[in-house]
């Protein structure tokens, strides 16, 4: 989602009041990559959602409530 330069500067300014955490792509070990990615995004769901108000085209890769609750 921020490989490229705009996109990388669109997250890093959607709020001020926002300590500027992202995502993280590499991980030690391919065996726990999805545990990773799901613990990475509950972390910061306050941010994709944020960003994606911004990114409209890109909605339908946000989990809904009941997808959510399930990853918790």
């Amino acid at each position: 989602m921020l490989r490229s330069f705009p996109q990388k500067h669109d997250w890093q300014n959607i709020s001020p009041r926002i300590k500027h955490r992202r995502p993280i792509y590499n991980v030690d070990t391919r065996w726990n990559a999805a545990l990773d990615m799901i613990e990475q995004f509950l972390n910061l769901e306050p941010e994709y959602i944020e960003y994606i108000k911004n990114h409209p085209q890109i909605a339908c890769l946000l989990p809904t409530d009941h997808e959510i609750i399930a990853l918790y």
